[in-house]
């Protein structure tokens, strides 16, 4: 779980291009779905 979480902080911190950001988002929106699905 925590890991999952760090995983998803150092995507946001990590200074980059706008396209690696854009494909960042994307996979943050699926990591929160997972987290989400983890949760209920």
């Amino acid at each position: 779980m925590f890991y999952l979480f760090g995983l998803s902080f150092r995507f946001i911190y990590v200074p980059i291009d706008s396209v690696n950001i854009t494909i960042n988002k994307k996979i943050l929106n699926m990591m929160s779905k997972l987290v989400i699905i983890f949760l209920l």
